[in-house]
C-alpha cells in the first residue's frame, strides 16, 4: 500500500497508522489491475483506505476505491448493492439485507509459504476504524472483507465449518 510514496511519507504514515492502533502486518493480497489507491489522511485527520472485497462462493472480488475509516459496515454492503443485485449471483441468495461481512486477516508461514487465513465478524453498525483498532485483527496492506450469505446455506455452513471464525464480544 506504500509503493508509490516517498520513503519519509511511508514512515510518517506507518506512525500514524500504528499510534491510532492500527496493527499492519505484510501486504498479502495485491490490489487488482487497473485500480490505483492508496491509504492517505484527510484535512479533518481520517485516514482512507482502499477496500478490496472478496465474494469467496463465486471466487470474484469487488474494489471499493476509497472508504473514510467513520463509515460504518452497513456502508459497504451498500456500495456493494448500489446497481442491484449481484451480476454473478444468478440465484440472488445475496442482497443487501442478508449479507455478512468478515474482516480478513492472515499471517504467511515463511518457511512453508502457506497463508494462514481467519475472519472476524462485522457488525453492519461498527465503523471501520473500529474493527481496525480491535485486539484482533490486523491489516495486511489494506482491509480486505469477506461477503457471505446465510441463504446461500451450502456454502455458508462451509464457510462456518472449514474457516477460523474469531470469536467475538456479543
Amino acid at each position: 500500500m506504500f509503493k508509490g510514496i516517498e520513503n519519509s511519507k511511508r514512515i510518517t504514515l506507518y506512525e500514524e497508522l500504528t499510534a491510532k492502533g492500527i496493527k499492519l502486518k505484510e501486504q498479502i493480497h495485491n490490489i487488482p489491475p487497473g485500480y490505483e489507491s492508496e491509504i492517505y489522511k484527510d484535512q479533518n485527520g481520517l485516514f482512507h483506505f482502499p477496500i478490496l472485497i472478496i465474494y469467496e462462493e463465486f471466487n470474484t472480488t469487488d474494489y471499493i476505491q476509497d472508504f473514510c475509516e467513520d463509515r460504518l459496515t452497513e456502508e459497504i454492503v451498500d456500495i456493494i448493492f448500489e446497481n442491484g443485485r449481484l451480476p454473478w449471483d444468478q440465484e440472488n441468495k445475496y442482497n443487501e439485507n442478508n449479507c455478512l461481512c468478515y474482516f480478513q486477516c492472515s499471517t504467511l508461514d515463511k518457511i512453508t509459504k502457506h497463508e494462514n487465513v481467519f475472519y472476524y465478524p462485522m457488525r453492519k453498525d461498527e465503523k471501520l476504524i473500529d474493527v481496525l483498532k480491535c485486539k484482533k485483527v490486523h491489516m495486511n496492506g489494506l482491509p480486505v472483507v469477506t461477503i457471505v450469505s446465510p441463504n446461500s446455506s451450502k456454502f455458508y455452513e462451509h464457510f462456518l465449518k472449514n474457516k477460523v471464525i474469531i470469536k467475538r464480544k456479543k
